[in-house]
């Protein structure tokens, strides 16, 4: 809900690039911390600590997405038909 109040005072296009630059920011660690993961022997201690970076990343990932993406595309998919269309497009 405090999402849809965001909409108007800050705007879609806003919401939907700021949580696309938060998404990207998580997935460039993760996947260097699965590269560097991949050489490193199972069930080390370096090992490990990766697993909780890249479990941290993931978090960050889901809360980027959370606040814009996953609820913003549904309104702007919405608002793309005209009101006597939306019930058979979405």
């Amino acid at each position: 809900t405090c999402i849809f109040s965001m909409l108007f005072s800050v705007g879609r296009v806003r919401i939907l690039f700021s949580g696309g630059i938060m998404m990207c920011a998580a997935l460039i660690p993760t996947a260097i911390l699965a590269a560097v993961d991949a050489s490193k022997e199972p069930g080390t201690e370096s090992s490990q600590s990766i697993g909780i970076g890249i479990t941290v990343m993931c978090a960050f990932y889901v809360v980027g997405f959370a606040y814009s993406w996953g609820p913003v595309v549904w309104v702007v998919c919405a608002e793309m038909f005209p009101m006597r269309e939306v019930s058979f497009s979405i």
